[in-house]
């Protein structure tokens, strides 16, 4: 996630600002496959009219007791409301 702090491009442009520039949000994940033994690349395009306010992201990821991470890849969208 990117935090909205001093140097953040967006920091202080408005979601009315961002829909009227048409912005988008990109989202880059990479990851490795086990069982097929290969390279992951996920990418989610956001625009600014799909904003959601008032919501927190759910954790999509856990660390198993080899201190791997495994990421549900599926639930990259989920939030809940605040």
């Amino acid at each position: 996630m990117h935090p909205l702090q001093g140097t953040s491009p967006i920091k202080n442009i408005g979601i009315e600002e961002l829909v009227k520039r048409k912005a988008e949000i990109l989202i880059l994940l990479k990851g490795f496959d086990e069982t097929f033994g290969q390279n992951i690349r996920l990418r989610f395009l956001y625009t600014a009219d799909e904003n959601v306010s008032n919501v927190k992201f759910i954790r999509n990821f856990e660390v198993t007791k080899n201190g791997q991470i495994e990421s549900d890849i599926e639930a990259v969208h989920s939030f809940e409301k605040l």
